[in-house]
């Protein structure tokens, strides 16, 4: 089965904002099923000053995990 991998990562400058897609296929496709993984983490960002494309990307990584590490903890919390 494949891995989850990063399919996407936009920075958007006019709104400070990121958007870091995720993807992983599932191991045994089928039509008319949903059989694969998909994350999309919209965060905002701080895009101050006129920064290389590689520091934007960074943070908006940055900005990415932190925002999954809150879900998890919410889904950890989450009562069932």
């Amino acid at each position: 089965m494949d891995a989850l991998k990063v399919n996407n990562l936009t920075v958007d400058l006019i709104q400070d904002q990121a958007t870091v897609s995720l993807f992983k296929q599932g191991a045994n496709p089928r039509p008319g099923k949903a059989t694969h993984t998909g994350i999309n983490i919209n965060v905002p960002i701080m895009t101050p000053g006129n920064q290389p494309e590689n520091n934007l990307k960074r943070i908006a990584i940055e900005e990415a995990k932190r925002a999954l590490k809150e879900a998890i903890q919410a889904l950890d919390t989450y009562p069932v």
